[in-house]
Formats: structure tokens, C-alpha cells, sequence
């Protein structure tokens, strides 16, 4: 065998073993994140001092349309901040929700459309391939379809030159499960059960529990045979306030000693192209 051909069956054989290394390592840790009775019970009391998810200012009414509007053309910056012009090109948001960007883009893009998860595929197909592709806090939540497959999906909406944004959102930052319209307590999603955040009025949005999110990122990227050619990651803080008992308990259960660092990463947007 050709030493070139060698490297890559040792490089391919590395490669799977630690996506499994990693899979068994995500059902290990996640396995240990249920609390006590003793635990919640000591986070409960704590809630009147709890930091808050998302400052007040930065929240959207949901059911003020203006506010959409605007949420909508804050995304439209951060894509243009990538220089992803949806100027005289053909753009699709794939995971749309009520539409929003996709009238925004409207304003500059020669087509823009909305497909938005569990939709009739053959619709999107009609309008490819698309120039511009937006995954703005989808892939996290896709529960009922693997993201690689969704990734594998939209290499066949595009052509070579086409650009997909990606914003990522994970499970594990302070936001991470989208509960701040009902609570707005930061990482509530990690230190209460579901059951207990129910009883608490939340409404949980289906999020798929990453605990390594941008190791988990790369590696469907790469699965799904994405190049990256941009990308950045936003992190904030840790309060003083979760790096003391029974936080740091809780923390170390699931991640060891870096938890910190996994919990302040807030989003990763990554430019990708074929």
C-alpha cells in the first residue's frame, strides 16, 4: 500500500475513534446532570440573587411585530458582518420560523425564501440552487433530524460558489435553552430538571444537550464535508456567583474542572462553503 494511502486509512481510523470517544463521553456526562432533590432545592433558594440570561433591554416582545422586524434586521447585520451580501443574490433561510429575515432580505436580494423545518422539501428544490443559505439558531434545536443530515441537505439546495451562515447556539451558555421569556435566569437549563423547570412556568424549546459545543460543531461541519472560511465565537463571563457552592459542585459533575470555559461561549457564527 502507498504510504499516501496508509496516512489516510490511519488519518480516517483517528478520526472515528474519537467521534466515539467523544459520543460515549457526551452520554456519560449527560447521564450524571440530573439533580437531587437536595441540589434543586438549594438552587430554588437562590433564585431572588440569580444573574439574569439576557439583559431586559436586549429582550423581544413576542408579540410586538416591530420588534420581530427589528430582531430580524440585527441578524441581517451580523450575516452583512461577514461580508455575506444578500445584495442581487438568490437567498434561503432554512429554518425561517413566522419569515421575518426573509422580508428583510427581501428588501435587497434578487429572491428570497423561507423553508421552515417539517415544511414540504420540494418547494425549497424548486428555487435552487440558492447563492446564500441562513441556519440562525436551527441546528441546536434539531432534535428530529441530525444536524449532518441537515447539512448534507443543503449541499444539494447550492452550487460551488455558494455561502452558508451558520449561527450555533449552544445548549450549555447562559441562554442556551431559550427560557428567558418566562425565566430569565442565566444556565437555569443546566442546574434544574426539565420536570422542575416545567413547574416553573417555562416552556422548553427542544435543544439538543451539547456539553463540548464547538468541538460537536466542528465535527458535523466536517462530517458533512463543509469547508470553513470565517468564523467567530462569542463568549461572556462567568459571574462570581455560579463559581461558588452548589454551582461548582454541578459543574465539575458534568465537565470536571473546565466547565467555566464550555459556559461561556454564547453563539459561534461560521461562514461555510463547499
Amino acid at each position: 500500500m502507498p504510504i499516501e494511502e496508509l496516512l489516510q486509512t490511519i488519518d480516517n481510523f483517528s478520526f472515528q475513534l474519537n467521534k466515539l470517544r467523544m459520543e460515549i463521553l457526551e452520554l456519560s456526562q449527560m447521564h450524571s446532570i440530573k439533580n437531587s432533590t437536595h441540589q434543586l432545592i438549594a438552587f430554588r433558594e437562590l433564585l431572588d440573587d440569580w444573574p439574569e440570561a439576557v439583559p431586559q433591554n436586549l429582550l423581544c416582545d413576542q408579540t410586538s411585530e416591530s420588534d420581530k422586524i427589528s430582531r430580524a434586521e440585527a441578524i441581517l447585520e451580523i450575516i452583512q458582518s461577514f461580508n455575506v451580501q444578500p445584495k442581487n443574490k438568490t437567498c434561503l433561510d432554512y429554518g425561517c420560523g413566522e419569515g421575518h429575515l426573509v422580508k428583510v432580505m427581501k428588501n435587497t436580494a434578487k429572491f428570497s425564501y423561507g423553508y421552515e423545518i417539517g415544511d414540504n422539501k420540494e418547494e425549497i428544490e424548486k428555487h435552487a440552487p440558492y447563492d446564500i443559505v441562513v441556519l440562525y439558531d436551527v441546528l441546536d434545536h434539531a432534535i428530529n433530524e441530525k444536524p449532518v443530515n441537515i447539512l448534507n441537505n443543503i449541499k444539494k439546495l447550492i452550487h460551488k460558489k455558494s455561502i452558508v451562515f451558520i449561527r450555533f447556539h449552544p445548549w450549555c451558555c447562559r441562554h442556551g435553552a431559550h427560557l428567558y421569556q418566562k425565566i430569565n435566569k442565566a444556565f437555569v437549563q443546566l442546574f434544574f430538571s426539565k420536570e422542575e423547570l416545567i413547574e416553573m412556568g417555562c416552556e422548553i424549546m427542544p435543544t439538543i444537550e451539547i456539553i463540548y459545543p464547538i468541538r460537536t460543531y466542528k465535527q458535523w461541519i466536517k462530517d458533512a464535508g463543509f469547508q470553513i472560511i470565517n468564523h467567530k465565537i462569542d463568549y461572556s463571563p462567568l459571574e462570581t456567583f455560579f463559581q461558588t457552592e452548589p454551582f461548582i459542585g454541578k459543574i465539575k459533575e458534568v465537565w470536571g474542572t473546565t466547565g467555566f470555559n464550555y459556559m461561556q461561549t454564547n453563539f459561534a457564527d461560521v461562514v461555510l462553503s463547499l
